[in-house]
């Protein structure tokens, strides 16, 4: 059985707004006892990051950096017997 063209659209339209409503009611849930609790895992050490501000979703450009720089050093053996 096909179907046409215009029955399809109509599908997958429904399927797009029943999905973006679904996501739209789990971002306005609200927070579980369980979320709030893993805060009081926190641990301060040494070196690392400050937890972002909520919807913030990324490590500060200094921790990319320094990363970036250990990776060159562990590869820089290696580049210099292929280069």
């Amino acid at each position: 059985m096909s179907i046409s063209r215009r029955e399809l659209i109509r599908i997958l339209g429904g399927g797009l707004g029943t999905a973006t409503v679904a996501a739209e009611r789990l971002t306005a849930a609200p927070a579980s006892a369980a979320a709030s609790a893993s805060e009081a895992l926190l641990v301060d050490r040494a070196g690392q990051p400050e937890p972002a501000p909520p919807g913030y979703d990324r490590l500060p450009l200094g921790w990319y950096k320094a990363t970036v720089a250990r990776l060159k050093e562990k590869v820089k053996p290696r580049c210099d017997l292929i280069c």
